[in-house]
């Protein structure tokens, strides 16, 4: 590509580079999105579309980068803000639970999801309703966020059947909420079939994990050990990983009366739940109060429809959303 960019037009350029940044944070690497993200913002961009497909990417890499949350959300206000009639707004919105959740984050979402019916573009339909089934589900609707998970496996598997992995993934967290475990696995199973994601194969391990523990099933332990391997080894990714892996872990730990190791993995977790809502410390604190032994209130959210997913389940629930690709 370096030798072919002297040849390159304005609009090459910048597709090119986000692309770079695209694969970069495929890859969980937030450091290198961001620079190639930097050098597409460095062009005179005039045209619309590439503006937003490249601040779209820019508020998604910055949502998964440690640190960058506040950044990633005022960015994603000022696009939604300017509520551009065009295509690339779909992904933009498609973005909303990541910083909005229940009646504002399906407002955006079907905004989304109207602009994608409007310009034909099924591929973005089937992502936006997977994400309209994570915050009906956030919101404890469980049948309406299933019915949402089959509409979107209809749509991607005619469309992009690689990735189904999404709402297959989705599919087993219902089921393991409602504790039909093996019913769960059998989806997981699906997802692995389809995936080609770095970040859907933790939340496969994870939620795996999770399923052989409520099982009884001993491949609990080897999951257990692979993902505190990586947990230690200090890379540089989304903070929800971290949050979703070392609180599920710690539970395990807890429950086989490990609590030094359940310290050592909320101590990993800490610096992880800077961005977090109040209520979405609910269960690292649960969770430290059951080792300490301390009690002291914890942060349950306002509207009642969320205390399910904050606070209810057992576990920690992964669920997988599609943000700006």
């Amino acid at each position: 590509a370096k030798n072919l960019m002297k040849d390159f037009s304005l609009d090459q350029l910048i597709l090119l580079y986000v692309f770079q940044a695209r694969s970069r944070s495929c890859l969980l690497d937030s450091t290198q999105a961001l620079e190639a993200i930097q050098q597409a913002e460095s062009l005179n961009i005039k045209d619309s579309r590439h503006y937003i497909t490249l601040m779209g990417a820019k508020q998604s890499i910055l949502f998964l980068a440690p640190g960058h949350y506040q950044e990633a959300k005022n960015l994603f206000d000022s696009l939604v803000k300017e509520a551009l009639d065009i295509r690339e707004m779909a992904l933009v919105y498609q973005s909303a639970m990541d910083y909005y959740e229940g009646d504002i984050s399906l407002e955006y979402l079907d905004k989304g999801l109207s602009l994608a019916h409007k310009f034909s573009d099924f591929i973005t339909q089937g992502k936006i309703i997977n994400n309209m089934g994570f915050e009906y589900l956030r919101c404890g609707n469980y049948s309406r966020a299933k019915q949402y998970f089959d509409d979107s496996i209809t749509i991607l598997k005619e469309h992009q059947s690689h990735e189904l992995v999404y709402p297959y993934s989705n599919l087993a967290v219902l089921q393991m909420i409602s504790g039909e475990w093996e019913k769960a696995l059998d989806n997981i199973v699906e997802a692995l079939f389809w995936n080609k994601s770095e970040y859907a194969s933790l939340v496969l391990k994870t939620n795996r994990m999770l399923c052989y523990f409520f099982l009884k099933n001993s491949q609990w332990e080897k999951l257990f050990q692979e993902l505190y391997e990586y947990i230690i080894t200090g890379h540089c990714v989304d903070d929800k990983i971290y949050k979703k892996i070392c609180i599920n872990m710690a539970l395990l730990a807890l429950k086989n009366k490990r609590c030094d190791q359940a310290i050592k993995l909320l101590d990993y977790c800490r610096p992880h739940m800077k961005g977090e809502m109040s209520h979405g410390w609910y269960r690292f604190l649960y969770l430290e109060q059951k080792i300490t032994g301390e009690i002291w209130p914890l942060p349950e959210p306002k509207e009642s429809r969320f205390l399910p997913y904050y606070c209810k389940i057992e576990f920690e629930p992964w669920l997988v959303n599609f943000s700006h690709d």
